[in-house]
């Protein structure tokens, strides 16, 4: 009876493991930090939600002469694609070379793999390039 409950409890653990590794449903990609205009600096990050494939701008802006600061989060809507998900997909990780957090609208472009199958996958956060209908490319290595 002791090794049924052990084996049961053991089994619990491991199917809330599995569970866990699925519930990720969202990324912070912090950018840089900007001060456009003197006593002022804007905070930005880039949230990804995997479970809809959604793309977030969020920016907070201090200002120390009046002491105030403000968070807003819009969804950035001129992504068109879907974005990586599962227990094997890596964080993804912005691409280096860009402008990050010199305009108010997305100008990122992030890198994701599937660490099992070895899909890989580029998208850009603007809207996709003339011609194309997705923001995203995907290659199988």
């Amino acid at each position: 009876m002791r090794m049924l409950a052990a084996l049961i409890f053991t089994s619990g653990i491991l199917w809330s493991g599995v569970a866990s590794a699925q519930d990720k449903y969202y990324q912070l990609l912090p950018l840089p930090t900007i001060s456009p205009t003197v006593g002022t600096t804007s905070y930005s990050a880039i949230v990804l939600s995997f479970a809809d494939s959604k793309i977030y701008w969020c920016t907070v802006s201090l200002d120390s002469s009046r002491k105030e600061f403000s968070l807003s989060c819009p969804q950035y809507t001129g992504f068109v694609g879907t974005l990586l998900s599962g227990a094997n997909v890596a964080p993804a990780v912005l691409a280096p070379g860009l402008n990050p957090g010199i305009t108010t609208t997305p100008g990122q472009a992030l890198w994701q793999i599937d660490q099992t199958s070895g899909q890989v996958q580029f998208c850009e956060i603007g809207s996709p390039p003339l011609g194309s209908k997705s923001s995203c490319l995907k290659a199988n290595l």
